[in-house]
């Protein structure tokens, strides 16, 4: 695989899991939160969670939103990091290959780099 085709696949992979990692988890997010007091709900923790959320400001809804979306993002490049071999786990560094479509030369490396790139492109445009 050559380097174009490499940097394709892992731009590919970036856009993808933040498209269904971050864009599709954080509508569920909002619907959640704004129509889930019209659904039966039975977890105790999002009838607290839908309890608070019926008190905030709108202002302070935005910021919420804002939060979790955050939030995923944090753990999304803590997870590549781990993959690309810079964030270690328990004090130790593991060595990954992630591989796509049958490929024998891994992808992984700087995708904690393209993901945080991505995200701060993705902002620019909100």
């Amino acid at each position: 695989m050559g380097q174009l085709e490499r940097l394709e696949k892992e731009e590919a992979l970036i856009e993808s899991l933040y498209k269904q990692l971050i864009n599709a988890s954080c509508e569920f997010y909002k619907d959640e939160f704004i129509n889930g007091s019209e659904r039966k709900i039975i977890d105790p923790y999002w009838k607290e969670a839908l309890k608070m959320f019926a008190n905030l400001s709108a202002e302070d809804k935005v910021t919420l939103f804002k939060i979790i979306k955050q939030i995923q993002v944090d753990s999304i490049s803590e997870i590549l990091g781990i993959l690309d071999g810079i964030v270690c786990v328990d004090n130790e560094f593991m060595e990954f290959k992630v591989i796509i479509d049958k490929d024998d030369e891994p992808i992984n490396g700087s995708l904690q780099e393209l993901f945080l790139s991505y995200d701060e492109e993705q902002r620019k445009r909100e």
